[in-house]
């Protein structure tokens, strides 16, 4: 037997077809004057509103099928909690969105539709589930693919990424030939270049790999070129892609370019709709994955046996950030960042930790 369900607020279509398919017989209004021409149906078993809107003693009164009343957001304010209480009507709310909160609530229509045994479940999350119950990811209407990545410059306030070109050659040798051995290298896909026309066929194989948008690190100071660094793995269907080939010469340690550099990307990737960004490294890597755990990115996990690399097993490890998480690591990247944050030695006052616990405080 089909449950009806009446619709106060403005739902997209796709959801109401949903509900429609899961069983239930929607009926929606544009608005209150609306809805009081239609509150003389006594079959309505569900109501989905809004605080603002909320439903009124006599509303309430006028639905004596009433069994769950819905806020989107999280408040009650024009919702009669009393009349609901007397009636034993379920009174609950999203957690925030319309498409989460939406699936909150077609969740406890279904456990309240389904029996007294699954109300004993009290927190409402932001489970969605399909026509047949299972649960599923939560909704994303209004998604489209995004667009490669560019190959802009990326400007920042100690470093610039340039498109890599073979004109970095010289500049790049110089850089990677200040270190005392090669152990900067070991992890990496490549050894280090040990003359020019080796580094000159390494930089050629990034710039015409179409796979990577591959940039040159550079010193605003001295405009030389001091690093690598590329985008790889781009899925614009799914909008995900990776930060890899990461490759610092000693002239970017101890100072702030390396953190702005990864700044920088993240930005680009997130500005331009992306919804993950990763960073994957060798699992016996320990300074890669703190680089990365430093900058706010997530383990995920370790993928063994993933490759072979120099005639060596390479056990992979994960690390992400998603879309959701990046205004507070963006916050607190911007803040370590700050030129006030650095003596005129170029010596930070703050760790970067410090900014991330005062964000997501």
């Amino acid at each position: 037997m089909k449950r009806h369900l009446l619709i106060l607020v403005e739902l997209a279509y796709e959801h109401h077809a949903r509900l429609e398919l899961a069983g239930f017989t929607v009926h929606a209004a544009s608005s209150v004057a609306a809805w009081r021409a239609q509150k003389a149906r006594v079959d309505v078993q569900a109501v989905l509103t809004n605080g603002s809107i909320g439903l009124s003693t006599d509303e309430i009164s006028a639905l004596p099928a009433l069994e769950i009343i819905c806020a989107l957001g999280a408040g009650y304010e024009n919702i009669d909690l009393t009349a609901a209480q007397a009636r034993g009507i379920v009174v609950t709310h999203g957690p925030g969105t319309l498409t989460r909160a939406f699936a909150a609530f077609k969740q406890r229509i279904l456990v309240k539709s389904t029996g007294p045994k699954l109300l004993k479940e009290q927190k409402v999350n932001a489970l969605n589930t399909n026509i047949y119950g299972q649960p599923v990811g939560f909704s994303l209407p209004e998604w489209q693919p995004v667009s490669l990545p560019d190959h802009s410059p990326l400007n920042g306030q100690y470093c610039n990424l340039l498109p890599l070109e073979i004109s970095h050659c010289e500049g790049l040798f110089h850089a990677f030939s200040l270190a005392e051995d090669d152990r900067d290298w070991t992890w990496l896909g490549a050894e280090r270049p040990v003359c020019l026309q080796e580094m000159m066929s390494w930089l050629k194989n990034k710039i015409e790999d179409s796979s990577l948008v591959s940039w040159a690190v550079t010193d605003v100071k001295s405009a030389a070129p001091v690093g690598v660094v590329c985008f790889s793995n781009m899925d614009t269907v799914n909008g995900a892609l990776e930060i890899g080939h990461v490759t610092w010469s000693p002239l970017m340690q101890r100072t702030a370019m390396g953190t702005e550099a990864i700044y920088l990307l993240l930005h680009n990737a997130f500005s331009l709709g992306y919804r993950r960004v990763v960073w994957r490294c060798d699992s016996l890597n320990e300074a890669s994955r703190k680089a990365a755990e430093r900058m706010g990115f997530i383990f995920e996990g370790r993928f063994r046996q993933a490759m072979t690399r120099k005639q060596r097993n390479r056990d992979t490890d994960w690390l992400s950030v998603i879309d959701t998480e990046w205004p507070v690591i963006e916050q607190s990247l911007v803040g370590w960042l700050s030129p006030e944050n650095f003596t005129e030695d170029g010596v930070q006052k703050l760790r970067l930790e410090t900014f991330f616990r005062s964000n997501k405080s």
